[in-house]
């Protein structure tokens, strides 16, 4: 494919913000994390593109940092692109770039044409310009010609191996996060790691009364604070742990403190750890729920389509599955 950039590096479609959906809506802290990322992206440098590497154990809520930080300065106009790579594996990577070249609507995109559409991407990052509409003090629409200032996060990446088609070169110029559990993406290719760590005892059991506050009065979580602190240490501080037994809690209308009673009664996994964090959801979940769950658990973690559970032949589900032919379920 040939592509000359002046054709269609000023037509992409801006702003721009692709964004999973987040996880969980409750945002809670991490402004030390958000402070190391802008010191780094606004030092001086004579190179036009820069990149960091978010690294942690899993679940530690690397992904929930890279998400509160393209928000935060997308909603500042500080950035009017925030592409979103799910990275996982090779084709993934293809895969979101052919979405971004779809969302930025770039000349010459052809969905499921990967290799195509890396180029346009590719070539889009490291030359574009673009119109930015902007407003003066009297509310009169104004155009301006201003550099392209993207954020592009490539997430939950294993090794480097599936990113090297698809890293931007020093030519480009924006910024790039990594989320990962590989503390080599630090040293290569990002130019910096910032570790995303668990939290302190102290700072996971605020965590959870945070992520509680709509559903339970002041007055109870602050008497249930010992509790929290309790549940904390059982779950080292793990972020995605507390999120998940704070969402028990809420269903299953439990105090914190009998969150932790039930938890310390799984014996089998140890006093502490996340072990008993999943039994316990599991144990939660109804017959019909738990179905679902075993029928993903065989497909890969996203865009599950629907139709998956819409048969065209209810008649031969499996003995588990027979409310799917129900089309009011």
């Amino acid at each position: 494919m040939s592509i000359n950039p002046r054709s269609f590096k000023d037509q992409a479609t801006l702003p721009c913000i692709m964004l999973p959906p987040s996880k969980s809506p409750k945002s809670f802290d991490r402004d030390d994390v958000i402070e190391k990322i802008e010191n780094h992206f606004n030092k001086r440098s004579t190179q036009t593109f820069r990149s960091i590497a978010l690294y942690g154990i899993g679940g530690a809520g690397k992904t929930h940092v890279a998400i509160k930080y393209a928000q935060a300065r997308y909603k500042q106009h500080k950035i009017n692109a925030v592409l979103w790579v799910e990275a996982e594996t090779k084709i993934k990577v293809k895969q979101s770039f052919s979405d971004i070249a779809g969302r930025l609507q770039l000349p010459g995109y052809v969905p499921h044409n990967h290799d195509d559409n890396r180029l346009l991407v590719m070539t889009w990052l490291q030359q574009t310009m673009l119109k930015n509409v902007g407003e003066n003090k009297l509310m009169i629409q104004i155009q301006i010609i201003a550099e392209a200032k993207w954020l592009i996060v490539y997430d939950n990446v294993e090794s480097f191996d599936v990113l090297v088609t698809h890293w931007p070169n020093l030519a480009a110029n924006g910024h790039a996060l990594i989320t990962t559990r590989n503390t080599d993406l630090a040293w290569e290719p990002a130019e910096v790691g910032i570790e995303v760590e668990t939290w302190d005892i102290d700072n996971g059991a605020k965590c959870i009364i945070h992520l509680l506050a709509d559903h339970i009065s002041a007055d109870v979580l602050a008497s249930q604070f010992n509790s929290a602190l309790e549940l904390s240490e059982r779950l080292s501080g793990h972020a995605l742990a507390l999120d998940r037994m704070a969402g028990v809690i809420h269903k299953r209308g439990w105090t914190i403190g009998q969150l932790v009673e039930i938890y310390d009664r799984a014996p089998e996994f140890g006093q502490n750890g996340i072990g008993p964090v999943w039994q316990i959801s599991f144990q939660n979940l109804s017959v019909n729920a738990s179905s679902i769950l075993a029928v993903i658990s065989c497909c890969s973690a996203d865009r599950i389509p629907e139709m998956l559970f819409q048969p065209g032949e209810p008649g031969k589900l499996a003995t588990e599955l027979p409310w799917c032919g129900d089309v009011l379920t």
